[in-house]
């Protein structure tokens, strides 16, 4: 049973009684997977966001309005919506980009794998973290398959081993062991995102 729920027509921005027309940022709830440790909550959840509210620099609105969700481990979430609703600056959120290398205006918390963004290097979150975007031509940065699959985890201060583990789980998992050593330019659109997928799972993110 999932844990994030939508509120009623928050899958589309509404219009906040009182608001004349103005357009509101799309709304989530979610009911809260914490327990408490000396007083304090502790997230369970894989990820959780408590009242997230984002806005870039010089936006004359914010990207995420009072935001909350928990995604247990393991399961599995779709948010939709329009462009321009927030989906890839949740993503942002969730793998610290926001609010340490874009600033802007950050409030509320974001928890992934009991780890406060806000006082975690995205470096460490990586560890958590994996992030695939619609465009792998933006995301891919390697010359060859190999060291593309190997980029994160060395980043991590991974040992050799421990690296080469991880880029042969993830070549064989996503079925792009017989391209390691293929330069990244010469592969088709669909190798080329399985490639980036294996690259945000060579880590084991949470």
């Amino acid at each position: 049973m999932g844990v994030a729920q939508r509120l009623p027509g928050a899958a589309r921005p509404g219009r906040r009684p009182g608001s004349r027309g103005r357009p509101r940022a799309p709304r989530l709830r979610a009911r809260s997977l914490c327990r408490s440790a000396g007083g304090r909550g502790v997230s369970l959840a894989a990820l959780e966001l408590r009242e997230v509210s984002y806005a870039y620099p010089g936006a004359a609105r914010p990207a995420l309005d009072d935001v909350s969700l928990a995604i247990a481990p393991g399961e599995l979430v779709v948010l939709a919506g329009r462009s321009g609703s927030g989906k890839s600056t949740l993503l942002r959120v969730a793998s610290g980009l926001v609010p340490h290398f874009h600033g802007g205006s950050f409030a509320g918390e974001a928890i992934v794998a009991a780890r406060n963004t806000r006082s975690t290097r995205p470096g460490e979150l990586a560890a958590a973290v994996g992030t695939l975007f619609q465009d792998p031509e933006t995301q891919v940065v390697m010359g060859t398959v190999r060291a593309e699959l190997a980029f994160g985890l060395e980043n991590r201060g991974e040992r050799p081993a421990a690296v080469a583990r991880g880029v042969e789980e993830a070549a064989l998992s996503l079925g792009v062991a017989h391209l390691l050593d293929r330069a990244t330019a010469e592969l088709s659109g669909g190798e080329l995102q399985r490639v980036a997928l294996g690259a945000a799972l060579a880590g084991r993110p949470a």
